[in-house]
């Protein structure tokens, strides 16, 4: 019986593969790709990243340098927590605190209070969008290890006529434990598979929002943040939200690395069948779900 299933996954798995490496070499062809993500500009206006957290993993600052590094002068960064007794909190005022030696982004700290009945990330998410200052507006998940193209290409399409959100597939390299052995599949050869195969055919309803960026603008359109604080997909409603407002949503050509978080399976398979419902397990941070 072991072996059935090991060959059972061996072929899905191959599958996948296949039908990834059919739909790269069709973006890779320019199919269903807009001029303006090949033409991203070297110049964008500047963005507010939001980054909702609670906890904070050993990671956490390497992968907030890497965020830093992304960014350009202009640019600001939002760290949200709900309080300053969070374990973030204190990391986060002394990254704060050093930002300005990087020459990039400002880094500001954003203590949302008390979520109430809302749900902690989206609760985050709302507090740091009316803290933010720029008419671009990102959002990052605390496992991101951003690239300075995602802000670029972000910034183009968000930037086209009728767009709704801009957002990245993502994808997990390296090693972990079990947990996420399973989460990686699920979201490699699953999530991220068939989003971006369903780009090539039209503007997906639903977005996945590990990293999104959008005009204030069109965020305002359908109400902004605050209507999701106690929606459990948020991702999902604010892609539908756009979507039924007549808005594009349109998927990143560049992939989203995201750090391995040293699951056990258990968590992994609240996170692959959804059943969290927005708790975050010690060491997850900023997640809602997949």
């Amino acid at each position: 019986m072991a072996d059935l299933l090991f060959w059972l996954l061996e072929a899905v798995s191959l599958l996948a593969a296949l039908g990834a490496l059919v739909a790269a070499l069709r973006l890779i062809g320019g199919y269903g790709v807009s001029e303006s993500v090949a033409t991203a500009p070297r110049q964008r206006p500047p963005v507010s990243v939001m980054v909702p957290l609670r906890g904070a993993d050993p990671g956490l600052e390497r992968r907030l340098a890497v965020l830093v590094h992304a960014t350009r002068p202009g640019d600001e960064i939002l760290l949200a927590v709900e309080t300053v007794h969070d374990t973030a909190h204190a990391l986060c005022e002394a990254f704060a605190l050093a930002a300005p030696e990087h020459g990039r982004a400002r880094v500001r700290v954003i203590v949302s209070g008390p979520a109430g009945q809302r749900l902690g990330k989206q609760h985050n998410l709302a507090a740091a969008l009316a803290a933010a200052t720029h008419p671009l507006i990102a959002s990052m998940d605390g496992d991101v290890l951003l690239e300075p193209g995602h802000l670029d290409e972000g910034a183009a399409l968000a930037g086209e006529e009728g767009a709704g959100i801009a957002f990245a597939l993502p994808y997990y390299a390296g090693r972990g434990r079990l947990g996420d052995a399973l989460v990686a599949l699920y979201t490699n050869h699953y999530v991220s598979l068939y989003l971006g195969a369903l780009a090539l055919r039209k503007a997906p309803r639903f977005i996945i929002g590990d990293f999104w960026l959008a005009t204030r603008e069109a965020l305002e359109a359908v109400g902004g943040l605050e209507p999701l604080t106690r929606t459990v997909n948020d991702d999902a409603a604010l892609g539908r939200a756009m979507a039924a407002a007549g808005r594009l949503n349109r998927p990143l050509r560049r992939p989203l690395r995201l750090a391995m978080q040293r699951l056990d399976a258990a968590v992994a398979a609240d996170h692959v069948l959804n059943l969290e419902h927005g708790r975050f397990p010690a060491g997850h941070v900023g997640r809602d779900r997949l």
